[in-house]
């Protein structure tokens, strides 16, 4: 497809086949041909731009598309080929500018096109997925240009929001509400792509409102590329939430859906759930870990399972840089109580063992013990004060029941018959971990 007009002449073919026998596959090929990415399109643009260096296809007329009965495109691919054009030109703001308008005509088709016109939803994907992509590298090339907050992502978002995602979610919208959730999943690659979760709680609220089991067009029913999307970032928002049962539960769906030979959508995924699981008490197996190449946890998890403070914090002091990027850090450092906890339980148990049968009150743990214990772990500034207010925290956040008597200098522990250690240290996911500071 060298010749511009070859371009015109396929986009119109396909276009009238879409009210043909097969829309589906006339319409992937609209679809394709509206791609920004499309090398053959860009040549075509290529070409006619050294034909005509002054080229403007807002004033040319494209008779093959205006005088059919498709005329309603004619605006639309007059602002995708100026797009086109800009973007070969390298004038990457104005070719944000153009696709943002051709999305505009093509919001207008989508509204007029029949309820039942699923068919249109494709080309829907790749409209709105042309503005972003144009506002990303508008965005990049002023920062090059000195620009420190170019603003065209963060404009995109809005008017998507705004516009696209509540059209796609209009009442009545019929099949054509399949648009919806590929539109959710765009925004939230924007928002958190921007650092800027603020419309992620609106965006939930319509998907969970609009496309509930009793819809028309319920969640289930949507391709399961887009459901496992979804989930995945639902669970990334609920652990920025600090909703950390509900990011179980979605990134646990996002996981167990994911297309099995997806590797690195499975391990991208996991590289959240683990951490959350870890947090809720779930400590992955080393055949998961295995499997999916995760031993960036192994140390971690020993660490957890041992009540090893010396070792997490060192593992966490020596990988900063690696969970920061990958935006775990902070969820990793919610640990350091599980592994607090974990050495108290392991220094009770020790006590409890070393009592001699008929001991009055052996769930009268001595707190000297813990400090000991927390020196010993190279928590030097941990004397019987510091491990008191460690002890107090862990009874504050319900991850160890009882309290601690000060005039004798020991934590009174629950226990329930000669329950002392099951009673004492309930499973950890009973516990509000949504409460624990950094």
């Amino acid at each position: 497809m060298a010749e511009f007009a070859q371009y015109v002449n396929a986009f119109a073919a396909a276009l009238a086949g879409c009210n043909g026998r097969d829309p589906f596959s006339s319409a992937r090929t609209v679809a394709a041909l509206l791609q920004t990415g499309s090398r053959e399109v860009r040549a075509a643009v290529e070409q006619k731009l050294i034909a005509q260096p002054r080229w403007n296809p807002i004033h040319d007329q494209y008779r093959q598309i205006a005088n059919s009965q498709f005329a309603n495109w004619h605006a639309l691919f007059q602002y995708h080929a100026l797009c086109m054009s800009n973007l070969v030109q390298n004038k990457h703001s104005d070719a944000y500018e153009a696709s943002r308008a051709a999305l505009g005509q093509f919001s207008t088709i989508f509204s007029d096109a029949p309820d039942n016109a699923r068919w249109i939803v494709p080309i829907h994907h790749v409209v709105v997925h042309n503005m972003v992509a144009m506002a990303t590298q508008a965005d990049h090339t002023l920062r090059q240009n000195g620009n420190a907050a170019p603003g065209k992502l963060s404009a995109a978002a809005t008017y998507l929001q705004s516009s696209i995602f509540s059209e796609t979610l209009r009442k009545g919208g019929g099949q054509k509400r399949y648009a919806a959730l590929e539109v959710a999943n765009t925004l939230f690659r924007v928002t958190f792509r921007l650092k800027n979760l603020r419309l992620a709680d609106s965006i939930m609220k319509g998907v969970s409102h609009n496309l509930s089991p009793e819809s028309v067009t319920p969640f289930s029913n949507f391709p399961m590329s887009q459901q496992v999307t979804y989930k995945f970032f639902e669970g990334r928002i609920a652990i920025f939430n600090e909703l950390y049962s509900v990011a179980a539960e979605a990134l646990t769906y996002a996981c167990n859906h994911c297309y099995k030979d997806a590797l690195q959508q499975k391990t991208q995924i996991l590289q959240f759930l683990i951490p959350v699981q870890m947090l809720l008490g779930k400590l992955p197996s080393a055949a998961i870990r295995q499997k999916h190449n995760m031993h960036m946890y192994d140390t971690i998890i020993q660490a957890v399972r041992a009540g090893d403070v010396k070792t997490f914090q060192q593992e966490m002091d020596s990988n900063m840089h690696t969970f920061c990027v990958q935006g775990t850090f902070f969820l990793l450092e919610k640990l350091k109580l599980t592994v607090l906890r974990r050495l108290l339980m392991r220094c009770c148990i020790l006590h409890l063992e070393s009592c001699p049968p008929g001991t009055p009150n052996p769930h009268h743990f001595p707190l000297d013990n813990f400090a000991h214990a927390l020196q010993w772990q190279g928590q030097m500034d941990s004397d019987f004060e510091g491990s008191t207010l460690t002890v107090a925290n862990l009874i504050h956040l319900k991850y160890v029941k009882g309290y601690i008597s000060q005039a004798h200098r020991k934590l009174v522990l629950y226990r329930k018959a000669d329950k002392i250690i099951e009673m004492a240290f309930p499973p950890l996911d009973t516990v509000d971990v949504s409460k624990i500071g950094v």
